[in-house]
């Protein structure tokens, strides 16, 4: 049963004692607000007389949400000055005005961090600067296109519009994990400082191994074949599609179960792991795309995952929208607009199980909190920034002295491991011993890291993690839930032994909801979710996005949901497990 979101809630998030004052408009400096807000920040989204010029759009109603409005004109004086006396109360401001428009509004990092050293301020332009454009308009789409994201689809001759704003939505959440790792890093030196995440390069987070070139380098393919016949949509009885998965020899064991094909297992799996005739590869896929017309999609989606593989319809959006799982794992949510009235949007997107964000209320209507926050401000007792009383430590980087145990695999885990590393953790990347792996991807989420081969599934190699723990600040995994537990190595058995642990678990489906215990990927959540049809039409075959975007996504929201954590300990001593 869907509960509706529509008035404030009592903050109870990781963020609960931060102020955030945000200057954004349209998609990325509001959506990183929404992100911080939902994770028990107080944000105060400062307007200009005539409003967010996204104010017109539906979605600024989720972009939004949990905020006060406060109304002021940075063209004159009053404005001003009343922007400065905020900015002084807050943790954080964010803005993402070209370059050098905030500075002439008199809201530049250089003036108000005078008054506010505590201040982190987080610009998101379109452009860096040392990009030749930075004086340019950074629009989502002059951004999308000069990065390459409208990229061609097979035998199209045009490229292809992607409706997903992908630059804008990676700029936010790279400026909700820089805007944590800084708040860790002010809890311990007391001090603020200027963030700029350029929406352009943002969208290389977006692009990852696809921007890994090997040269001089010979590679082998160890899954031709998977990526021939499993993982790829097929069209069914019920002229619907699925997208079937499953890269690992035991994933078309079971596909063949449900099939009702156990006759070809062994042909199958001879040919695993081996260069690929393209003749004999047309014929096996000629042979499943026959074999998934015998059953309508649902039939599929059921029976391959009751055998324990992975294929999951694809939907269209209104589908997912309402979905059993989305609902119940609280993916999606029903929030109460004030002007679109009972709406469906996004849940929190990371999930810190002992400080859990909420959403705190709707979209403000347009200086629905003026006059609230002009008396808060005339108040003896003005707010200050929230820095710990012992702040003081000198750090090189974010994340000094802290240490990360790996045990991710493919790509979105490993994005987290890497990003905390790039924030200055010292990374350990446990790697198992039978497991392959792709160059390209290996090199792109793995860098920055050291690597221990450890068997844990043995007794000696259990023994080496178990060390390995008693000088570790964080875990990483993402395993399918549960997979872990079942070995000992779980979150309670950690905690146990290391109470402070952060244990940071991701995957394709959620940690809560009848499906969460699926195995998934980048293409199944792309396909459950409506990405595929949406990118494909109704009316032809879906079609995957030309990136790997969820996982890298997930990733990325992984880091945040550790700089979160490691925030709350810094004020706690307490450490807890944290998901995406």
């Amino acid at each position: 049963m869907t509960s509706t979101i529509s008035n404030e809630t009592q903050a109870t998030g990781a963020l609960r004692d931060i102020r955030v004052v945000d200057f954004g408009h349209y998609i990325p400096g509001p959506l990183l607000g929404m992100l911080l807000a939902d994770q028990g920040a107080e944000v105060i989204k400062v307007e200009r007389p005539e409003g967010d010029p996204a104010r017109s759009q539906p979605a600024f109603a989720t972009w939004n949400r949990g905020k006060r409005s406060v109304v002021l004109d940075l063209k004159s004086d009053d404005g001003r000055q009343t922007a400065e006396s905020l900015a002084a109360t807050a943790d954080v401001l964010i803005e993402n005005f070209r370059p050098g428009v905030a500075t002439r509004l008199g809201i530049g990092y250089e003036t108000l961090s005078q008054q506010n050293p505590q201040l982190i301020y987080c610009s998101l332009p379109g452009f860096s600067e040392a990009s030749p454009d930075r004086g340019k308009q950074g629009w989502e789409g002059i951004v999308a296109a000069s990065t390459g994201v409208y990229s061609k689809i097979e035998e199209q001759t045009e490229p292809l519009f992607l409706p997903l704003p992908v630059a804008s939505t990676f700029a936010a959440i790279l400026g909700s994990v820089s805007v944590a790792m800084a708040l860790g890093a002010r809890d311990k030196t007391g001090k603020g400082q200027h963030i700029e995440v350029p929406m352009y390069d943002a969208m290389f987070s977006a692009m990852g191994s696809h921007l890994v070139k090997l040269h001089e380098m010979e590679t082998v393919e160890l899954f031709q074949l998977p990526r021939t016949i499993m993982a790829r949509q097929y069209e069914c009885a019920d002229g619907r599609w699925v997208q079937n998965h499953g890269m690992y020899e035991r994933f078309i064991g079971q596909f063949l179960q449900a099939a009702g094909r156990t006759e070809w297992l062994e042909e199958l799996v001879s040919a695993y792991g081996k260069p690929l005739d393209p003749a004999y590869g047309q014929m096996w896929l000629e042979r499943f795309q026959s074999v998934f017309r015998e059953k309508p999609a649902k039939e599929w989606e059921d029976a391959i995952n009751a055998a324990g593989g992975a294929c999951t319809v694809c939907k269209t959006i209104d589908e997912w929208l309402v979905h059993e799982h989305a609902i119940a794992a609280e993916m999606v949510v029903e929030v109460n607009d004030a002007k679109l009235g009972k709406m469906k949007q996004p849940g929190v997107q990371v999930r810190l199980r002992d400080t859990p964000g909420a959403i705190q209320g709707r979209a403000p209507a347009l200086g629905e909190h003026t006059a609230e926050v002009l008396a808060e401000l005339k108040a003896a007792n003005v707010r200050k920034p929230a820095v710990l009383a012992a702040a003081s430590t000198k750090l090189t980087g974010v994340l000094d002295g802290i240490r990360v145990l790996d045990l991710a695999i493919v790509l979105a885990g490993p994005t987290c491991g890497r990003t905390l590393g790039e924030f200055g953790a010292d990374v350990i990347k446990i790697d198992d011993p039978r497991r392959p792996y792709a160059a390209e991807g290996n090199m792109d989420v793995n860098r920055g890291k050291r690597s221990i081969r450890l068997d844990l599934k043995s007794q000696e190699g259990k023994d080496i993690f178990w060390k390995l723990v008693e000088t570790a600040d964080v875990v990483v995994e993402n395993n399918r839930k549960g997979a872990l537990d079942r070995m000992g190595l779980g979150y309670e058995a950690v905690s146990k032994k290391k109470p402070d642990i952060i244990y940071a678990s991701l995957n394709a489906l959620g940690y809560d909801g009848p499906w969460s215990q699926r195995p998934g990927w980048e293409q199944l959540a792309q396909a459950t979710s409506g990405i595929q049809v949406r990118r494909g039409g109704r009316d032809s075959a879906p079609k995957l996005l030309p990136y790997p975007m969820n996982d890298y996504g997930t990733g990325l929201l992984g880091a945040y949901a550790v700089a979160l954590a490691l925030h709350e300990r810094n004020r706690t001593g307490k450490g807890q497990s944290v998901d995406s």
